[in-house]
């Protein structure tokens, strides 16, 4: 495989794996605050979290 293109699939790999960790932490942001507001902004991060990944997953 081209040298450049596998540096393009692994900058996806560790894009995609970002992603993960960002939606896992803003889910278990929203699951440890009480505050309404600031839960359901959490919720919305990691919805947004998990299009972003969606998204890089299909570019890989």
């Amino acid at each position: 495989m081209d040298k450049q293109i596998e540096e393009i699939l692994e900058g996806l790999k560790i894009a995609i794996e970002a992603e993960l960790t960002g939606h896992e932490f803003y889910k278990n942001a929203a699951k440890s605050t009480s505050d309404p507001t600031g839960k359901e902004t959490f919720k919305r991060m990691a919805e947004e979290e998990m299009g972003h990944f969606n998204y890089l997953r299909h570019q890989y």
